[in-house]
């Protein structure tokens, strides 16, 4: 039995089908992404509060490789600068 192409079996499933399906892929994606920077910044906070590494050192060994970004994506996250969060007291 010879298997029909992509456009054969999405002309046979109809436009909206396939539209649903890629929409529901995406957002499968895009929540899979979000986790990821969820779990992400638990690491880095994480860091920043039971370390004395400097922050130029966690921003390294967290992936970014200019310290600024680091602290630009951080408090665009958080609304914290790293140093900030670290000074933050704890409860």
């Amino acid at each position: 039995m010879k298997h029909p192409d992509i456009s054969q079996e999405t002309h046979m499933l109809g436009d909206d089908t396939v539209q649903r399906v890629v929409r529901a892929e995406q957002c499968e994606a895009l929540a899979v992404r979000h986790i990821a920077h969820v779990l992400h910044a638990f690491h880095v906070a994480h860091l920043l509060a039971t370390t004395t590494d400097k922050i130029e050192a966690i921003a390294h060994s967290v992936g970014y490789l200019n310290p600024f970004a680091f602290s630009n994506t951080c408090k665009r996250l958080t609304g914290f600068r790293p140093s900030d969060y670290r000074a933050k007291p704890r409860t």
